[in-house]
């Protein structure tokens, strides 16, 4: 049987662990059957949320024409927004303690359905009503809040085939204008851009054409904004990733920060605004055996790579690539093994310290190591390997470990759990391991 070494160093500390379990979506809440997304997000002890509607979203509450419905009011007077359906989502996160993402704007619909291809007013009366929103969030404007929002990100995919301008450099010059006006009104405020569609086409065969153009889209973003923007800022950059390997999701991060390098964007952060791999293209994730581990493999990769922030997309009930859970009769919380995945990601990266880990070149076995001031953490995932993991903890007085497995499958992809604690070890932990395994220790 093949034997593989895992050197995990206890004392080589690297930094607080990124808010890369980040979920994006404004949580759905349906009272009527007791379900909140927002106790979801908390039980995955998610640290961002990215405060965008979506085409599954039933209020879209934080797009511009809920918010601001009637554009012959004057954009002055607090009468003027609607911030009830805003308030609502808002105050269900508040106790989750997650950092808040907002993104402005309107959001793509299919055609027919929510679907807003022209600015409805001129960019700096927008810009204004922008700042308004960010001020009921920060600093109590019309009985708001303070939450201290520290991004926002300006529109949805303008990129796409049904964004909202009819050419790009409409984008751009309206970006200009909005990140310009923000910046004056809120100076801390990070703001950014626009959700590309990613970087498929660059190592992708038969790609669309669709998906080419978001490439060129993006270098034609950057470019103008070097050129024509003047003061205007873009703090982070944000991009949509599905990736088939967790080498996929590296190398996209990869080509975001050298793009980003190219024009001049070096200190921009990156961060994947709408994350989930892709096993294939029947939405069949939930099901299959070697979904858990991907997410789990994916997650890691992340966590050691430039991306800033990350969140997984799909997460809404009726969302038939959510992965993670389903509805019992529109009430019952069904969980799938990944939900297990993130459930336990989320425990490990809270308020966690990672420390140096041994990589393994075949990316066969993909780990992340935590510590906090009582314990040390572990996370596994496996890809193409069975065999035995030897691990072998350094710089630490531990005695004892406990052990979470999490497999995939499972009836309707539940998957399987095993568990033991308080197993006393000296110099090493041994654990037979099969390939698209996820296991979970802890330190004590």
């Amino acid at each position: 049987m093949i034997t593989r070494r895992l050197d995990i160093d206890f004392s080589h500390k690297c930094g607080r662990v990124k808010p890369i379990n980040g979920m994006l979506g404004i949580p759905h809440i349906d009272e009527s059957v007791g379900f909140s997304q927002a106790d979801v997000y908390g039980e995955m002890s998610a640290p961002a949320i990215l405060f965008s509607s979506s085409d599954s979203d039933e209020t879209v509450c934080i797009d511009l024409h809920r918010i601001y419905p009637d554009l012959s009011l004057d954009e002055r007077f607090f009468e003027s927004y609607n911030f009830s359906e805003l308030d609502a989502a808002l105050s269900a996160l508040k106790p989750l303690g997650a950092e808040i993402v907002l993104r402005l704007g309107e959001t793509p619909g299919k055609i027919g359905k929510r679907a807003y291809p022209r600015m409805p007013a001129a960019p700096e009366r927008i810009a204004y009503i922008f700042c308004r929103i960010i001020a009921h969030c920060n600093t109590g404007f019309a009985g708001g809040f303070k939450l201290g929002i520290k991004r926002v990100e300006i529109w949805d995919s303008p990129d796409d085939s049904f964004g909202f301008f009819s050419s790009a450099e409409e984008y751009f010059n309206f970006y200009i204008t909005v990140a310009e006006k923000i910046k004056e009104s809120f100076p801390r405020i990070k703001v950014g851009a626009y959700s590309s569609g990613g970087f498929v086409s660059l190592n992708r065969f038969g790609v669309s054409e669709k998906e080419k153009d978001y490439v060129n889209y993006l270098e034609n973003f950057l470019a103008y904004l070097m050129k024509n923007g003047n003061g205007a800022p873009l703090d982070f950059l944000t991009w949509k990733c599905k990736p088939e390997t967790p080498e996929e999701l590296s190398l996209h991060a990869n080509y975001a920060r050298s793009y980003l390098n190219h024009y001049g964007f070096k200190k921009t952060e990156s961060i994947v605004s709408a994350f989930a791999p892709a096993i294939d293209e029947n939405y069949t994730e939930y099901r299959d055996k070697r979904y858990p581990a991907l997410l789990a493999s994916c997650l890691i990769t992340a966590a050691k790579s430039d991306i800033s922030m990350m969140f997984y997309s799909e997460s809404h009930p009726s969302s038939l690539r959510n992965a993670l859970y389903s509805l019992d009769d529109r009430c019952t919380l069904h969980p799938y093994a990944s939900y297990n995945v993130m459930r336990a990601f989320g425990a490990l990266a809270r308020s966690a310290v990672a420390v140096e880990t041994g990589e393994d070149y075949r990316r066969e076995i993909y780990s992340l190591a935590t510590v906090t001031e009582s314990s040390g953490h572990v996370i596994i995932a496996t890809r193409d390997f069975s065999g035995v993991l030897e691990l072998i903890p350094v710089g630490h007085g531990y005695k004892f470990y406990s052990i979470e497995g999490i497999l995939g499958g499972g009836e309707r992809g539940s998957g399987f759990s095993t568990k033991a604690e308080n197993i006393p070890f000296d110099k090493s932990i041994n654990l037979r391991v099969g390939k698209d395994e996820v296991y979970v220790l802890t330190l004590s």
